[in-house]
């Protein structure tokens, strides 16, 4: 592993190589104690670094998560996801956001992707049923560069696991057909694509 200025100094310390060492033994549960709040997301990404696994931070509210996840994006924004709480409609309205939906399916897709990220949340947001990952595997859809597609099969697969159809693509989770031309904007990537 190259030289990171930010947790390479944490090896230096007798309780980061202790704790470290319960973790690579799997000691459980594992308490900590004198841990600043600011330190919080240090800790967490000198853990990730150094052990390669995938770490959980539970936090009591959201704006304690927000804070800790916010820390985390200036060491690498890469690496950490927010899982935030689904939003409650209480009332029928006419326009409806679904970018709460979209950060959380990111993040179960990056944790069923077994990337190895840390991810932020809160009690709340933990309360949320989700499906169970086989479910979310039946539901990914995986297409591959130089792949031959049934056309029909992918507008069915795009309907049937939620997406909006359109006449011209502008947001996630939306698709649009123009003569062999398929535009899909998946709601866990960044950008939308062209097939």
């Amino acid at each position: 592993m190259p030289q990171n200025m930010f947790i390479d100094p944490l090896k230096n310390m007798s309780s980061y190589n202790k704790l470290l060492a319960a973790i690579e033994s799997k000691i459980s549960p594992i308490s900590i104690h004198g841990l600043s709040e600011e330190n919080i997301g240090h800790l967490a990404y000198g853990l990730n670094k150094h052990t390669q696994r995938q770490i959980l931070i539970i936090t009591s509210d959201e704006i304690k998560a927000k804070k800790i996840f916010e820390d985390l994006k200036n060491f690498d924004n890469n690496f950490v996801g927010n899982y935030p709480s689904r939003d409650l409609v209480f009332y029928d309205i006419d326009a409806f956001s679904y970018e709460t939906t979209h950060e959380r399916i990111k993040v179960l897709s990056r944790l069923n992707d077994d990337e190895n990220i840390v991810v932020v949340t809160y009690l709340e947001a933990l309360l949320n049923k989700v499906m169970s990952s086989n479910i979310f595997d039946i539901c990914t859809e995986e297409l591959k560069y130089g792949e031959v597609i049934d056309l029909d099969n992918l507008l069915n697969a795009f309907v049937t696991k939620g997406y909006e159809r359109v006449n011209m693509v502008e947001g996630k989770g939306q698709f649009s057909l123009r003569g062999g031309i398929i535009d899909f904007f998946p709601v866990n990537s960044e950008n939308p694509y062209r097939i």
